[in-house]
């Protein structure tokens, strides 16, 4: 369904500095954004689509990059659950990607990219990038703010430190807080629950994994439901 509608590509340039959590504050940053639909004369059908950690502003286009569909072009498009014929979307890139807005490749105002010197952000900071793109397009409450897991944690965010921005929020697989710990601990680090098997001999065997080792398969064995 993407292909019955065309998106609209666009990036700009914040006139005024960013304010971060940090105390620190970012000059000229540059917002890269996709939108779809039209904004009604009301200015009232706006929806901002805010992504995921891995997700970029192609949420329901092509990717220009590796020529993959859209990451949510099952929901976004006319006649889809969020309906382009309906809504105005809006789905930024967010602040600190590598995707068009500013982050730690984009250059700094010496010439240099910020590389290491580019300030630590918040999922607050993220959503006040939104919120100056918003203001840009004239938008002033949202009709509904979707997000899922990163892109649920600025949707909780926008709702509850600016909640006359928004009507509604739609917050998928997320939370509204993440120890640092939880972040950053890779799948291949969450051992599997024992579980047990039955070997090719018909004997049953314990397949207990060890904290900190990956757990494999023993040869030869298969499955086995514990209902």
């Amino acid at each position: 369904m993407a292909s019955l509608f065309t998106p609209c590509s666009e990036s700009l340039t914040l006139a005024d500095p960013l304010a971060l959590d940090g105390g620190q504050s970012l000059e000229g940053v540059q917002i890269a954004y996709e939108t779809y639909g039209t904004l009604n004369a009301a200015r009232d059908n706006a929806i901002l689509i805010c992504h995921a950690t891995t997700g970029d502003q192609f949420v329901a286009s092509p990717h220009p990059i590796t020529g993959k569909p859209g990451w949510w072009d099952k929901m976004v498009g006319a006649g889809l659950p969020i309906d382009t014929d309906r809504f105005f979307v809006i789905c930024p890139n967010v602040l600190g990607s590598c995707m068009g807005t500013t982050g730690p490749g984009s250059t700094a105002p010496d010439g240099q990219p910020y590389a290491l010197r580019f300030p630590v952000i918040t999922i607050r900071d993220m959503v006040r990038a939104h919120l100056a793109l918003l203001d840009r397009l004239g938008v002033e409450r949202l009709y509904a703010a979707v997000g899922g897991s990163m892109g649920g944690m600025q949707a909780l965010s926008l709702s509850a430190n600016w909640p006359e921005r928004v009507e509604r929020v739609l917050a998928l697989a997320t939370t509204g807080a993440m120890p640092a710990l939880k972040a950053r601990t890779p799948k291949r680090c969450r051992c599997p629950p024992p579980r047990r098997c039955r070997t090719a001999s018909g004997s049953r065997a314990a397949a207990s994994s060890s904290r900190g080792k990956a757990w494999r398969r023993p040869p030869g064995s298969r499955w086995r439901s514990r209902r």
